[in-house]
């Protein structure tokens, strides 16, 4: 089904202000569930310019895309055929993420350990500090025979697998491993029926698809997958007590 362009950003904009808007438009066209697809799909597109989103709020966007974004994602996920192909790369994204939340924990420990060892030896600076990961994710698309990568909101998957480490919970910290490196639990099954029955799926993938937002196809086409470590070092004085 073609819809005229001013029908189609009647949609979009109704879409960003009316948390009802996927309702309201698919009975409009007759329950043809690629129109609303097809809205999906434009505002998933103009997602990656600021100008586009500038205008409404947050809560107006998240409740009315999301929605269209998670309809999308059910369509995606309904009409997708597992090849082998597609498979492997699933795993292979999978397998990368593992390795960088591993190494992105070991980080983390490494620099909290000396840090710990500087607040031990009294240093004359620190007296505490927070320790945080982000791991970001993004997929690439092909638009009209371009290329391109979301970078905005919804499908720049923010994966902050430590809240924080600090000086005061550091044994607490420790005590048990994050679910992001936690290999004693398979996230194998949910979603993903029998098909990784015998492989080791991690949380990240799970995280993703737990969205309702991220298709089995968003997963297979992400091509970055970028690690921050931010380290705050703390000093407190408390004139009262001089």
């Amino acid at each position: 089904m073609e819809i005229p362009k001013e029908q189609l950003q009647k949609y979009i904009t109704l879409s960003l202000m009316d948390d009802m808007a996927p309702q309201e438009i698919f009975a409009e066209c007759n329950n043809d569930e690629s129109v609303l697809l097809l809205v999906a799909e434009n505002i998933l597109e103009n997602i990656r310019r600021a100008s586009f989103y500038k205008k409404y709020s947050k809560s107006e966007k998240e409740n009315a895309v999301t929605n269209l974004l998670r309809f999308r994602c059910r369509y995606r996920d309904k009409h997708f055929t597992w090849t082998e192909e597609y498979r492997k790369r699933f795993l292979h994204t999978n397998n990368i993420l593992i390795d960088s939340c591993k190494k992105a924990w070991e980080e983390a420990v490494a620099r909290a350990q000396g840090l710990e060892h500087r607040i031990n030896q009294n240093d004359s600076f620190l007296k505490d500090y927070e320790i945080y990961v982000n791991i970001n994710v993004y997929p690439t698309f092909m638009n009209g025979g371009e290329t391109f990568e979301y970078t905005r909101d919804f499908f720049a998957e923010d994966l902050s697998f430590i809240t924080a480490i600090s000086h005061s919970h550091y044994k607490i910290n420790f005590d048990a491993l994050p679910l992001f490196v936690d290999k004693t639990k398979n996230w194998n099954t949910e979603y993903l029926g029998n098909k990784y029955e015998r492989d080791y799926i991690c949380y990240a993938v799970h995280r993703l698809l737990d969205t309702g937002i991220w298709c089995f196809e968003d997963v297979i086409s992400i091509q970055r997958i970028w690690t921050d470590i931010n380290v705050v070092h703390q000093n407190c004085f408390d004139l009262q007590n001089t």
